[in-house]
């Protein structure tokens, strides 16, 4: 079991699916995401995610293309020096309350489902390794498709430990913002 080559096969498969997803996109509604979460004064997350949806998108659309374009343009304003490092955080965390939102919906749903067709998922970012909304993205995405999903942030070895003892999980899984966390997450599964 190579992890470089894991990583590898997975970082080719979400480009090529994100070369897909792009088709996707309108550009006028990136702008107008873009516009809500970068404001200055104030952030309403269920005005954006009405706008989101008057525009005819699902909540897979948003997940899945928009809010995840969106980031990758905050990425790219800050990159560029046009955004600072605060304002791209804020927006950053903005987006996480949109997918916060939605998926607070799709985890009422995914309880009235029998349990039988649940899968009990911990999600886990290890300690030193900060990608939230990533992390927040694929949690409401496997809760959208009827799942039971915990996270747990900045987890030490003791951390998985304690959750596993306290519930049962079909799936464990780990969330990487950077290649050197690899190592991290690598040594945790040992």
């Amino acid at each position: 079991f190579q992890v470089g080559a894991l990583a590898s096969k997975v970082i080719s498969m979400l480009h090529e699916r994100s070369i897909a997803e792009n088709t996707l996109l309108c550009d006028a509604i990136i702008d107008k995401l873009l516009a809500a979460i970068s404001d200055p004064r104030e952030f309403d997350p269920e005005a954006a995610l009405a706008m989101l949806r008057a525009s005819r998108l699902s909540y897979e659309d948003i997940v899945s293309c928009y809010i995840p374009e969106a980031a990758r343009h905050l990425g790219c304003r800050w990159n560029q020096s046009d955004m600072s490092f605060a304002q791209v955080s804020t927006a950053s965390a903005r987006l996480q309350d949109l997918v916060r939102l939605m998926s607070s919906e799709w985890s009422t749903e995914a309880g009235r489902r029998p349990v039988a067709q649940q899968l009990g998922i911990l999600l886990v970012i290890c300690e030193d390794d900060l990608h939230t909304l990533g992390c927040a993205t694929i949690a409401a995405r496997l809760r959208y498709a009827g799942h039971s999903v915990r996270l747990v942030f900045g987890a030490t070895q003791q951390d998985i430990r304690k959750a596993l003892r306290q519930d049962w999980y079909d799936l464990v899984m780990f969330s990487c913002g950077r290649r050197q966390a690899l190592d991290t997450v690598s040594q945790v599964v040992k």
